[in-house]
C-alpha cells in the first residue's frame, strides 16, 4: 500500500488496519482481487464504524471532525453529516429490494454489504472502478442519482451470498482507491450507527455470533482460537479503545503539523496503524461467515 497517500484520518485510520494485513497475508493480493475476498473487507469496515457511532451518538461531530477534510464550522460537519447518512439509507434501501437476508430483511452487515456492494464491484470488472450513487461531497443531478440508483439495484437482483462469495469475478487491486472506499465506508459506518443504533446493535450481534466450532473450522491461519468478540459490548469496547489511540497519536504527534486534509504518514506512523489487531479480527469474522455460508450452499 502507497504510504504516501494516505491521509491520516479516523476513517483511513481503521481502513489501513483492514487492509493492509490482508494484502500481505494475500486474501487481498494484487494485482487483482476478487470481488469476494474484498467484500470482506467493507464489511468489516461498515462494523467498526457502526460500533464507533453507536457509542458516539451523542457526540459524533467530534467523530465526524477526524475524517480526513476535517471539517471545522458547522455548515461543513452538516454537509459531511448529511452525505454519509444519505449513502447508509441510500444502501438499506437497496438491500431492502434484494434476495439478500431473507428476502431483504436487514438482519446483518454481511448481508446488507454484500447486497449492496459486491455485485457494483463485480460488475466494473478489472477496470478497478467503483461505482456509487454518490461519493461524499459529490453533486449528482436527480436523474443521474436516480439512475446510478436502478443500476445498483438491477445488480444485486436474484444472486445469493453464497454466489458473491464463491465469485470469480475480480476487480483490479489498486491500493489508494481501495482504501479510499474501504475510510468511505467507516465513515458511512459511523453515521448509521449514530442514527439507528438498535438496527445496528441487532445486526452485529448476529455478525458476531459464532460457535467456536465453526470458527476453528474457518478461521484464517494465525488467527486468535476462539472468536474474538463474546458480544457487541465486546467490539464496542475494542472500537472505543482503537479510537483512544488514535486520538493519542494525534495528539502527540512529534512534528506538530496539521493531521487531516493533506497529510501524509511517516514510515513510523504508518507501521504503528497496520500492527493493531482489531481489523485482523474483524475480518477474520467475515471469513467464518463467508465458509459457513458456502457449506451450507454445498449441502
Amino acid at each position: 500500500m502507497d504510504t504516501k497517500r494516505i491521509a491520516p484520518s479516523l476513517a483511513n485510520f481503521f481502513a489501513v488496519q483492514i487492509l493492509d494485513p490482508q494484502s500481505k497475508g494475500r486474501l487481498l493480493g494484487g494485482p487483482y482481487v476478487s470481488v469476494g475476498a474484498l467484500s470482506l473487507s467493507l464489511c468489516a469496515a461498515y462494523l467498526v464504524g457502526s460500533a464507533l457511532g453507536r457509542t458516539h451518538r451523542d457526540d459524533v461531530d467530534e467523530l465526524v471532525k477526524m475524517f480526513s477534510d476535517e471539517p471545522d464550522s458547522p455548515s461543513q460537519l452538516d454537509i459531511a453529516k448529511s452525505a454519509y447518512s444519505a449513502r447508509a439509507a441510500e444502501r438499506l434501501e437497496l438491500s431492502a429490494g434484494s434476495s439478500f437476508g431473507g428476502g431483504g430483511e436487514r438482519t446483518s452487515f454481511f448481508h446488507l454489504v454484500l447486497a449492496t456492494t459486491t455485485q457494483v464491484l463485480a460488475a466494473m470488472g478489472a477496470q478497478g472502478e467503483f461505482v456509487a450513487v454518490a461519493m461524499p461531497g459529490e453533486y449528482v443531478e436527480p436523474e443521474e442519482k436516480k439512475r446510478r440508483a436502478a443500476q445498483l439495484a438491477m445488480t444485486v437482483h436474484g444472486v445469493s451470498t453464497a454466489e458473491v462469495c464463491a465469485s470469480g469475478q475480480k476487480v483490479k487491486y489498486e491500493p489508494r482507491l481501495v482504501a479510499f472506499y474501504a475510510a468511505i465506508t467507516v465513515a458511512e459506518g459511523i453515521l448509521l450507527g449514530a442514527t439507528e443504533p438498535d438496527l445496528t446493535a441487532t445486526m452485529a450481534s448476529n455478525d458476531l455470533a459464532l460457535a467456536a466450532q465453526h470458527w476453528e473450522r474457518y478461521k484464517s491461519a494465525n488467527i486468535a482460537e476462539r472468536p474474538p468478540f463474546a458480544d457487541v459490548t465486546k467490539l464496542d469496547e475494542r472500537a472505543e479503545f482503537e479510537l483512544q489511540f488514535f486520538r493519542s497519536a494525534r495528539t502527540s504527534d512529534p512534528t506538530g503539523r496539521h493531521w487531516g486534509g493533506a497529510a501524509r504518514l511517516a514510515s513510523g506512523e504508518y507501521d504503528a496503524w497496520t500492527k493493531r489487531s482489531l481489523g485482523i479480527d474483524l475480518v477474520a469474522t467475515y471469513v467464518v461467515h463467508a465458509g459457513l455460508t458456502l457449506s451450507n450452499a454445498a449441502q
